[in-house]
């Protein structure tokens, strides 16, 4: 029997993330005007994860997201005040279900 062997160049390009992944998990890039934040946001970030290891919404997984409940926009991307750390699942959840997140208090108005 012949044996599938896969050209080893087309296994290296899939194993490589796209450009710009980290900004776009979410689904949203990265705006260039918060860029020069991103350094600070790190690191507030890791000690915020540090702090809460599991996942606010109470699902008992660990967490590995910063949701941020009023959005990124000017000051909020490095405010903690607005931080909540999420497990991946519930933060997908949060932003398919947006109603059930606000009633909840996981997505706050951006008008305030």
């Amino acid at each position: 029997r012949k044996m599938f062997n896969p050209d080893p160049k087309a296994l290296r390009e899939e194993k490589k993330r796209p450009v710009g992944f980290r900004q776009q998990y979410s689904g949203t890039p990265i705006k260039a005007r918060v860029r020069h934040d991103m350094p600070t946001y790190e690191s507030v970030k890791k000690e915020y994860l540090k702090d809460n290891q599991m996942c606010e919404c109470g699902c008992g997984q660990r967490s590995v997201l910063i949701h941020h409940k009023k959005g990124r926009v000017g000051g909020l991307l490095c405010d903690p005040e607005f931080f909540m750390a999420v497990a991946y699942n519930c933060h997908v959840k949060i932003h398919n279900e947006p109603k059930e997140a606000c009633e909840k208090g996981y997505l706050l108005p951006r008008n305030n």
